[in-house]
């Protein structure tokens, strides 16, 4: 009698929750644990979050997406980050915040204090040259590539969009040698940025995540 009145209530819990994951699976929901602070405060790590698939992927939302440049810095990996830039936008940064085509479009509630850059004084940013001296906490103006999008490739911008346009572009090494020339994206791309600005490994640092390496918007 003491182990049935015991499970009766245990059952009455788990059932519905395992039903309403079934039904969320169904649906195209998928829960994953986050592994690092990057998205603090929003989600901290060892939190379990809720991912939708969809093809619709908004501005400003958390995504969670594979890492694209697997070799680089890291091996393949899935990330967390906020998108910070659409195809087609012209991302910037000034003091940690973000400037999406000229407007401030933060929410500073949303982000950690920054007084203590990742890698500021050690690793170069993802499009640094000595000409822009691009920094973590002040970086860009970078525009990000989009679909049907044309963009006029040289050697001033070779850095930015070499690598993609030979991986994901079909462009031959041939091509890229002869700069300049014109390049119209055969693929979306996205900036993708952690909330922890000081403390988090994303677009700044290895570039531009191509849409098919988003997984999806979390919602929970």
């Amino acid at each position: 009698m003491t182990t049935n009145f015991f499970f009766l209530p245990i059952a009455a819990r788990i059932v519905p929750l395992f039903c309403i994951c079934l039904v969320l699976t169904s649906c195209g929901y998928k829960s994953y644990r986050v592994g690092s602070d990057a998205m603090e405060p929003t989600f901290s790590t060892e939190d379990y979050i809720m991912v939708y698939k969809t093809s619709d992927v908004r501005f400003y939302e958390v995504a969670l997406y594979e890492y694209p440049y697997p070799g680089k810095m890291y091996g393949a990996m899935l990330m967390l980050g906020r998108v910070c830039g659409m195809p087609g936008d012209i991302v910037k940064f000034q003091y940690g915040l973000l400037y999406r085509n000229g407007q401030m479009s933060d929410t500073p509630g949303n982000l950690l204090p920054d007084e203590n850059f990742y890698g500021a004084s050690t690793r170069t940013v993802f499009g640094w040259t000595k000409q822009n001296n691009w920094t973590p906490r002040n970086y860009g103006a970078i525009t990000v590539p989009a679909k049907g999008k044309t963009l006029t490739i040289s050697r001033d911008n070779l850095n930015v969009y070499g690598e993609i346009l030979q991986k994901f572009e079909n462009v031959s090494s041939s091509a890229i040698d002869n700069v300049p020339f014109k390049h119209v994206f055969i693929n979306d791309y996205y900036f993708m940025v952690g909330d922890n600005r000081g403390n988090s490994y994303d677009s700044r640092y290895f570039g531009f995540v191509p849409r098919k390496y988003i997984t999806g918007l979390v919602v929970l």
